[in-house]
């Protein structure tokens, strides 16, 4: 969800709630995460710089600044960031492959684009979003 009240929710809890280093930077990245889906590029890249600045390990800020990038079109930089947030486990991996898959796809590195929808894929099979996006490949057997 990414409507103001979800959002006024995250940010009273930042704001009043006595949040540990985990909760407080996994409430950066869940605003971020709306601000990304209301288009609000700007405040989503602030709260996701943010979230890294308290917790450095935690991978969903990293994908999250790898999504902000894919959609300034700074590829190379959004594929570092997902790739980086990758290697940190998070708890929902196939964001971060199918994000990384967007900013390869936007390098025309389209082989390993494919290959990162497809892990996004086996990751969460019912994920439509990904289905539509291999829709867009055509491959061919070797040979």
């Amino acid at each position: 969800r990414s409507d103001p009240d979800s959002l006024e929710i995250c940010s009273r809890a930042l704001a009043a709630e006595p949040l540990n280093a985990h909760d407080r930077a996994g409430t950066f990245v869940n605003r971020g995460s709306m601000e990304m889906r209301n288009k609000q590029y700007e405040l989503a890249h602030r709260d996701f710089r943010q979230a890294m600045a308290i917790l450095p390990t935690l991978g969903e800020a990293y994908i999250g600044e790898g999504a902000y990038l894919d959609s300034q079109q700074r590829f190379a930089q959004a594929e570092a960031e997902t790739t980086r947030g990758l290697a940190l486990n998070p708890e929902q991996p196939e964001k971060g492959y199918f994000f990384r898959a967007l900013a390869r796809w936007g390098q025309n590195n389209f082989k390993g684009a494919y290959l990162d929808f497809k892990m996004a894929l086996q990751l969460k099979p019912d994920w439509e979003l990904t289905k539509q996006e291999l829709a867009n490949f055509h491959v061919e057997p070797a040979g």
